[in-house]
């Protein structure tokens, strides 16, 4: 089955829908399909370039099309391109900022409609689908919110896909009023478990952020409770920040380190994925940012379940509800911490340690051709 992914962007390590389709491109390769990709709005290259990109030991040819292309000749080279490859299917992984600064993709619809002819099937995975205006006064993202979801509403109507997907149950909610039947497909985690190291001290709590750390109040308030109970336990605590912004992690580890918390404070900097491997497993407990119904859709998060170690998610955004936790599993549920006690740190471990396999890349793998290839056969 020949499968043609269309996104925004493909620079490695720049975008994160970009590393997504990559690897999910790779990974159907060795499921013995044939795949390929066109970035449609690239802003990393200043001209159109085709080239083979790595990815799960497969390469990968792939069109990256300019942001600075013109549309008659941005959506002539993907004709030409889909024309030459003749997918079975077209997957495109929707967000509304990979086509469009703006995120106002108006014309998305009409011109990617010409590529599914000639018996060619579409894929919609939405990533991302409106912004948000809960408790929002700014009359900018309420239009832009109106906008977008008009440009998805026309786009599902105009372009009737076959199948979509979401990682998020909010999303799935959102869209079933426009699409019908929306299928739920995890993300996985970027991150390979590479050789497991020792697991970290029992008398020792390690506490880690990765790629991004917030100090906000909510974070410190959860952080405080349970280092106190960690404490009582009779365990010392660390505070581990993993990779990211050098100067953005180091100014939200100084205004931790203000509250007195921790025993010790590290900052590894920049680190390979094996070494980013080894961090998140020495680590207990993950902490995110991200609210509590989003955490389908983070890579760190994804990262630290698919590594065995459960996620304190403190963060709960104006107008959700605290029990709305962004999974469509109940094991990926479970894995995360809701309350800073030491019994719930326990019971969470477990959760990820069952969990772990269901944000496996292969796993998603099989789950996405399973969903395509039982609509092929209709």
């Amino acid at each position: 089955m020949n499968i043609l992914f269309i996104c925004g962007a493909l620079e490695p390590g720049k975008d994160g829908v970009g590393d997504y389709t990559r690897r999910l491109a790779g990974a159907i390769q060795s499921l013995g399909h044939r795949s390929s990709i066109i970035a449609l709005y690239d802003p990393y290259i200043a001209e159109d370039i085709v080239v083979d990109q790595p990815a799960e030991n497969k390469a990968i040819t792939v069109l990256r099309i300019s942001a600075n292309t013109g549309d008659i000749d941005r959506y002539r080279r993907a004709r030409e391109w889909a024309d030459a490859f003749e997918p079975l299917w077209i997957s495109l992984q929707f967000v509304p900022y990979s086509f469009s600064p703006q995120g106002l993709p108006f014309n998305l619809a009409r011109q990617l409609i010409t590529l599914v002819v000639k018996g060619r099937q579409l894929h919609i995975m939405f990533h991302e689908i409106w912004v948000g205006t809960e408790n929002s006064m700014d009359w900018k993202r309420w239009l832009t919110a109106t906008f977008q979801r008009k440009i998805i509403r026309r786009m599902i109507s105009t372009m009737r896909p076959a199948v979509v997907h979401t990682q998020l149950p909010l999303a799935q909610n959102n869209l079933e009023a426009m699409a019908g039947h929306i299928l739920p497909l995890p993300l996985f985690s970027n991150i390979d478990v590479f050789n497991q190291p020792s697991s970290p001290n029992n008398n020792e709590l390690r506490i880690g952020f990765f790629s991004q750390a917030a100090a906000s109040a909510p974070i410190l308030s959860f952080m405080e409770i349970l280092c106190c109970n960690a404490r009582a336990a009779g365990n010392s605590v660390e505070l581990w920040l993993i990779g990211g912004n050098p100067a953005r992690m180091r100014e939200a580890g100084e205004t931790i380190n203000k509250k007195g918390l921790f025993n010790k404070i590290s900052y590894t900097g920049f680190l390979n994925p094996e070494g980013i491997s080894a961090a998140l497993q020495h680590c207990s407990l993950g902490i995110t940012q991200v609210p509590r119904h989003a955490l389908g859709k983070s890579g760190s998060v994804a990262a630290f379940i698919h590594h065995g170690i459960p996620v304190a998610a403190p963060i709960v955004q104006a107008g959700k509800n605290s029990s709305d936790i962004g999974f469509f599993s109940k094991n990926l549920r479970a894995a995360i911490v809701l309350s800073p006690g030491i019994h719930a740190l326990t019971v969470a471990k477990n959760a990820a340690m069952k969990a772990r396999q269901e944000i496996d890349l292969q796993v998603i793998a099989n789950m996405f051709i399973d969903s395509i290839g039982q609509q092929s056969l209709r």
